[in-house]
This record gives structure tokens, C-alpha cells and sequence, in this order.
């Protein structure tokens, strides 16, 4: 292979390289959002259980 072809042989790798970290970094960015939502998510959800319950409870105290 000559020289010149080497010289971009290597810069399209280290090109690939940098893309491959970068998505990296990216996927594990995208991973911590996601689980940072889902606890929002799960606090949001029993939240409305018990606020669920809570309305039902009264809904039930006036009828008697």
C-alpha cells in the first residue's frame, strides 16, 4: 500500500474511532435520561395511586 494511501487509510480510522466514541458517550447520555424518566415516571405513578385512594376514601366518607 503506498504511503499516501496508508496516511488516509488512517485517518478514516481514526475518523471511525471518534464516531464510535462520541456514539458511545451518546448511548450512555441517552441511558441515564432514560433511567432518571422512568424513576420520575414510577414516583408519578404511585403518587396517583395514593391520590387515586385518597379521592375514593372520600368519595366513601360522604356516603355514609
Amino acid at each position: 500500500m503506498p504511503v499516501s494511501e496508508k496516511g488516509v487509510v488512517e485517518a478514516r480510522f481514526i475518523e471511525l474511532e471518534s464516531k464510535i466514541a462520541f456514539l458511545e458517550n451518546l448511548v450512555e447520555t441517552l441511558n441515564d435520561v432514560i433511567c432518571d424518566q422512568q424513576k420520575s415516571l414510577d414516583a408519578l405513578r404511585r403518587d396517583f395511586s395514593l391520590l387515586s385512594e385518597q379521592f375514593a376514601s372520600i368519595g366513601t366518607d360522604d356516603s355514609e
